[in-house]
């Protein structure tokens, strides 16, 4: 077999492997996007347990066991999806609910404090 040869059957053997790469990569997508849709209705449920849990605790005397600790796993499973959903995305999770209305000044002031703060709450 001649140089070229070679390199051709190199240069295809990686089409094939990225190939099979990409496939694989779309097709982990694809499940992301579906089990995050369905995922996000997670929170619903949450409500419903808790709603429960209030009702039984407060108004029939009668509190569950099950319920907060049932709730911090569907929690913690939803925070998964939720993560991987926005990376998948390529977006990025923010609660800006105030942040956006105030100035540059005021935000590179209030995020030195916040930061401040959370160093001397850490080294303690």
């Amino acid at each position: 077999m001649n140089r070229e040869s070679t390199r051709f059957k190199n240069q295809l053997g990686k089409e094939k492997r990225s190939n099979t790469v990409r496939k694989l990569f779309e097709g982990i997508h694809r499940f992301s996007q579906k089990a995050s849709k369905i995922v996000s209705f997670l929170p619903m449920i949450m409500m419903l347990i808790i709603s429960y849990e209030v009702l039984g605790r407060y108004l029939l005397g009668n509190p569950t066991k099950w319920a907060w600790l049932t709730n911090k796993q569907i929690f913690g499973f939803f925070i998964l999806f939720a993560g991987v959903y926005t990376m998948s995305e390529a977006a990025h999770i923010r609660i800006e609910i105030f942040y956006d209305r105030f100035s540059p000044r005021v935000k590179a002031e209030w995020v030195g404090r916040w930061r401040a703060g959370a160093t001397q709450f850490l080294d303690e």
